[in-house]
């Protein structure tokens, strides 16, 4: 006698409920993945900034003003920006005295939409604060949120 096997294989059914299922759970994942790359991006930014404030502070203590447009132009080509860097421009704003702001403007990028930035401010006690046109979602815990007319976003 001969011996039959049967192959056994999934159905379409069976086949299209898994699939639904998938993309079902890849579909609450999707938005968590594209803030966490955000998130990373921004990265850039701060270290950016922290490089721009170490060289800002050794102007001030050397001339005792913040730096002017001139200087701070030499500023910027001594930091190294990759070539895909997120970062679009960074500009002096509000100099005055020891104090000033830096304005770094972002390109759009996942995650992050058009015409956002972040303002450095130093204070006349030296201090550095941070704020940003960005979700409060996305910063970091030591820069706050503001909307595009310059108060505080009290929305979140």
């Amino acid at each position: 006698m001969k011996k039959t096997t049967t192959l056994r294989a999934f159905t379409l059914i069976e086949l299209l409920v898994v699939i639904t299922i998938i993309s079902i759970l890849a579909s609450f994942g999707a938005p968590q993945l594209i803030q966490k790359i955000a998130k990373a991006k921004l990265l850039e930014v701060y270290s950016y900034s922290n490089g721009l404030q170490t060289a800002i502070e050794e102007i001030i203590l050397t001339t005792g003003s913040f730096p002017n447009s001139t200087q701070f132009e030499s500023l910027k080509t001594s930091q190294n920006l990759s070539d895909n860097s997120i970062i679009t421009s960074a500009s002096i704003e509000q100099a005055q005295g020891i104090t000033g702001t830096v304005k770094i403007e972002l390109k759009e990028e996942n995650g992050i939409e058009a015409n956002q930035y972040f303002l450095f401010s130093r204070t006349i006690t030296a201090k550095w604060d941070c704020s940003s046109t960005l979700p409060k979602s996305l910063l970091s815990e030591h820069c706050r949120n503001i909307n595009n007319e310059g108060h505080e976003d009290d929305n979140d």
